[in-house]
């Protein structure tokens, strides 16, 4: 299931995803758009914010690491510095 936060523009759904959607969007299982308590609006905006941040550097931190992961595939690596 999945609603659409419009003060925030923002879909979320049952399984804890919480996404940036300029409209809400054509699903099956979307159910509307919905205005929710200010508190639950921050900590979706907060979470959003902070997933993407996250996933930036991640991107980044294994593109980076990649090729030398890969060349020592064999190995295991306890500490990388």
């Amino acid at each position: 299931m999945e609603i659409w936060v419009e003060k925030l523009r923002v879909c979320i759904n049952e399984i804890n995803g919480a996404f940036e959607s300029p409209t809400p969007r054509i699903a099956i299982n979307h159910f509307g758009t919905f205005n929710l308590p200010d508190p639950f609006c921050e900590l979706v905006k907060d979470y959003v914010v902070k997933k993407g941040a996250f996933e930036e550097g991640n991107q980044k931190l294994f593109g980076a690491l990649k090729q030398r992961l890969t060349l020592k595939k064999s190995q295991h690596n306890r500490i990388v510095n």
